[in-house]
């Protein structure tokens, strides 16, 4: 692995409850996590402080907060992510409901709303959005910070407008089967959503009309997960999803923005892909022959229980492999500049170091920023200011 290595927070858990997805603050300095707890099978959401995480002294210190916030719901919860401004975050449960919450400050007294942990931050539930009639599988904030979408269960996919909950922007009724992962395109002109795990669906932002579907790298997945994270590369030119086969091997097929080709593809998983996400930002690196090439780096996970990090455009094979890091699925991915959290349905949570010699350096937000709007995404201005922190 080189210089690179992986940790395990241990305080990080849901009381042995499967941890489901993950997400990273646009500042970096907490991340949250949501699934289920095990001795009651209620939902649970927690904010956690990044700090202890990345640093083993500062988790010995007692005057360092672990867990920041903690709200526990009547049903398990499946996907959670912040907005874009980092203000609010919203998670999707399995009573139909999303439900946002508004960061309104820290507190200093003792006890949490559920009884439990002691909360150093607090929130309020601004909104519970009751929109689908099923389980709500994915929730997604567009980047520009104008739209969250959520897909369900019931073969829809909501789009509301984010600075106006609870108001609904488009219903898109048209899917043939449960949505079980959503992504924006980071240039804004696509929503993506993957039905079961047999085709995916491109909506057009600006119509809401569906644009295009692709089936070909399904035509033989099987139906073995509720949950699919897909994303696309930071500069919007692939997609990235989950669930594809091909003579039996499990894929991240790659599909060709504008024109849906299908022909690229990391391959290696012995057991179905479940999530794949990518760096925010390319990354810089000297070629054999001395030119400088900016690559997308992303994270893929299996039902075989291990990850690997993938270079693109790149080499058919992946820059790192770690098997078997944990005893059930890979569920979701976060990035922290070069630390790559990662959760299970065993209930874990791992952090994979990735030193400057595996994958070189990152670009720089500000030249991110610049590369979008070059390619014709009109940022908002708060994911602007979060991002140049």
């Amino acid at each position: 692995m080189g210089d690179s290595y992986v940790t395990e927070p241990t305080f990080v858990n849901h009381d042995t409850g499967p941890i489901l997805a993950i997400d990273c603050h646009p500042s970096g300095k907490k991340f949250i996590t949501c699934g289920q707890k095990a001795n009651n099978c209620n939902g649970l959401v927690v904010v956690w402080n990044m700090d202890p995480v990345l640093d083993k002294s500062k988790a010995s210190d007692e005057n360092v907060p672990k867990l920041l916030f903690q709200v526990e719901s009547q049903s398990q919860s499946n996907s959670c992510r912040w907005s874009p401004d980092g203000k609010r975050f919203a998670f999707g449960s399995d009573d139909a409901s999303v439900s946002v919450w508004e960061y309104v400050g820290r507190i200093n007294s003792l006890g949490s709303i559920t009884g439990g942990a002691q909360n150093v931050e607090r929130y309020k539930e601004c909104c519970i959005l009751r929109g689908h009639r099923m389980e709500v599988l994915s929730v997604e904030w567009s980047q520009n910070g104008r739209y969250l979408a959520s897909g369900s269960l019931d073969y829809r996919v909501i789009v509301y407008n984010a600075r106006k909950l609870p108001d609904q922007i488009a219903v898109l009724t048209e899917c043939e089967a449960p949505v079980k992962g959503l992504s924006w395109d980071p240039i804004g002109k696509y929503l993506t959503g993957l039905e079961g795990e047999k085709k995916l669906r491109f909506w057009a932002t600006d119509s809401w009309q569906c644009v295009t579907t692709v089936t070909e790298p399904f035509q033989n997945s099987k139906e073995e997960t509720v949950l699919s994270r897909l994303d696309w590369t930071p500069d919007g030119k692939f997609l990235m999803t989950p669930a594809a086969v091909q003579d039996g091997q499990p894929l991240i097929q790659l599909i060709q923005r504008k024109s849906w080709k299908s022909d690229n593809f990391f391959a290696g998983h012995h057991k179905g892909t479940t999530c794949v996400r990518s760096m925010p930002r390319l990354i810089d690196v000297t070629l054999k022959n001395g030119k400088r090439s900016q690559l997308a780096c992303a994270a893929v996970g299996s039902r075989d229980k291990s990850i690997s990090i993938w270079c693109f455009p790149g080499p058919k094979k992946p820059l790192l492999v770690v098997n078997n890091i944990f005893n059930h699925t890979v569920m979701d991915f976060a990035w922290c500049d070069r630390n790559l959290l990662v959760c299970s349905q065993d209930g874990t949570v791992k952090v994979v170091n990735l030193s400057e010699n595996l994958i070189g350096d990152m670009i720089s937000n500000e030249a991110m920023v610049r590369l979008l709007a070059r390619l014709g995404t009109r940022l908002h201005d708060s994911w602007v200011k979060w991002s140049l922190l």
